[in-house]
């Protein structure tokens, strides 16, 4: 995919791939995927002298624990040859089915996720997150998401504060 425009200014390549295998058991449906990302030799190095791409590797688990809970966790990396926020990437949570209030679409979901930083100048950021996915019809879902975020800067401030949004998803 060519990706219009990154922060140094260039536009650049991005190449990903998803292997992924999903299982039946007592508890419910599991998904295990493994997801590789990289791009192009369009971003600077730390030093800003060389042009390196940015590669990354994810695993992601998602369990059914029953008919009403859910479990997820996510692992992630990305080489730091190229300019990097985050380094690492840690993150779990559980997802409650809205059939417990008479609403089998709709569902409620909390996280958190703990990202280490890399060679810029974060040094990690905790984020706490609670969201309502409300199904509006059969192609549209309204999600409501509220998330606590606190940055560590390895040098200055760390600020931290809420971020709200809303997310329309349209399936046809």
């Amino acid at each position: 995919m060519s990706v219009g425009e990154n922060e140094d200014g260039r536009s650049y390549n991005f190449y990903g791939g998803e292997i992924g295998y999903t299982l039946q058991t007592n508890m419910g449906e599991g998904n295990y995927r493994l997801i590789v990302g990289r791009t192009s030799e369009d971003f600077n190095d730390p030093q800003d002298i060389n042009k390196e791409s940015r590669t990354c590797v994810l695993l992601s688990f998602d369990q059914q624990l029953g008919k009403n809970l859910g479990t997820w966790i996510r692992f992630g990396w990305q080489d730091d040859s190229a300019k990097i926020n985050y380094e690492e990437v840690y993150s779990g949570g559980i997802d409650i089915s809205g059939k417990l209030w008479g609403r089998a679409d709709d569902n409620i979901g909390m996280g958190y996720a703990y990202l280490d930083g890399g060679n810029q100048g974060l040094d990690k950021s905790h984020v706490l997150e609670v969201y309502y996915r409300f199904l509006l019809n059969e192609y549209c879902a309204l999600t409501a998401d509220m998330q606590y975020v606190k940055d560590d800067i390895k040098a200055g401030k760390n600020p931290e504060g809420f971020i709200s949004g809303l997310r329309l998803v349209v399936k046809f």
